[in-house]
């Protein structure tokens, strides 16, 4: 049975599961925190298999713990690095799953702290921020520029 769960992992001599450690991130722009945005790590290695890509939202103080598919963390190795908008706060007196409790999420960004984004980061490949994330060592600063 528990062959079953490997179908379709391909060679297991060349794709392993990653290792996932905790990782609390600091975004920084231009030295100042960088609140409600998306950071996404995503493992570069192609010797693991899954999905490699942990994300979380910064807080007000640019702060955001990592996740990966469910769990606390990233993964261990190389990891290109995005950073864009986080979602935006629901709208005043919004029932959850609302589709319109977001409203305009543009207008909700204006009134953040060190915005707009410059959106050279949005793209983990292209934005040029990389992160050696390792065991043993949990937090991260990314320092961004305009």
């Amino acid at each position: 049975m528990v062959w079953l769960a490997c179908l379709g992992c391909g060679d297991s001599q060349s794709a392993k599961a990653p290792k996932i450690t905790p990782v609390k991130v600091t975004v920084k722009i231009n030295g100042q925190p960088l609140p409600q945005a998306k950071v996404t790590f995503v493992l570069t290695s192609d010797k693991v298999s899954g999905s490699g890509t942990a994300s979380g939202v910064t807080d007000d103080s640019g702060q955001a713990t990592l996740t990966i598919d469910g769990k606390s963390g990233a993964c261990v190795g190389g990891n290109a690095v995005s950073v864009m908008e986080g979602e935006a706060p629901p709208a005043p007196g919004a029932e959850k799953g609302d589709r319109h409790s977001r409203g305009d999420s543009s207008k909700k960004t204006d009134n953040l702290k060190n915005r707009p984004i410059p959106v050279q980061y949005a793209n983990a490949i292209q934005s040029g921020v990389k992160v050696d994330v390792t065991e043993g060592k949990s937090e991260y600063t990314i320092e961004l520029k305009r």
